[in-house]
């Protein structure tokens, strides 16, 4: 299934303009990290405190990852919300757009403004208050990233 996804997501790539020697010189950067976690950890903070690179999580990547970690149905969640609220909102392989967009929806729903760095923090608060499961919240996303991409 990884090959499938792996395939179609090269193809889209050099259909786009990138080459396959681009796509090879960064598949060279690509280090894959296993951890072995115990009965009594939390991959999600787990997640959240891992940054080899320097470079900040995204509030998007935050947000994914809480809602399709530990989920027994994660990818059906994924391919059925995530992908389309990430194709309707990311541009040229940058999350701008799709953490810009969850800033606007806490606002929206909260009434009140966000700031950027407390966005994922706002919405882990926002689930547990609204008891979102994590299908419901992908599909209320997935409603308003409709609206939000015709902007």
């Amino acid at each position: 299934m990884n090959y499938q996804v792996a395939k179609k997501t090269f193809a889209s790539w050099i259909k786009s303009g990138i080459t396959p020697f681009e796509i090879l010189n960064a598949l060279r950067k690509l280090q894959v990290v296993g951890i072995n976690l115990d009965q009594e950890d939390d991959p999600q903070v787990i997640f959240e405190s891992i940054n080899s690179t320097g470079v900040a999580l995204t509030n998007s990547d935050l947000i994914r990852n809480f809602l399709l970690m530990d989920d027994h149905n994660q990818d059906q969640l994924f391919d059925t919300y995530w992908i389309p609220i990430e194709t309707l909102l990311r541009r040229n392989n940058s999350n701008n757009d799709l953490d810009q967009f969850f800033r606007q929806y806490l606002i929206t729903k909260k009434n009140s403004t966000i700031m950027e760095r407390k966005v994922y923090f706002e919405f882990v608060d926002l689930f547990k208050k609204q008891r979102f499961t994590h299908e419901s919240a992908l599909q209320e996303l997935k409603t308003y990233a409709k609206i939000y991409a015709s902007f």
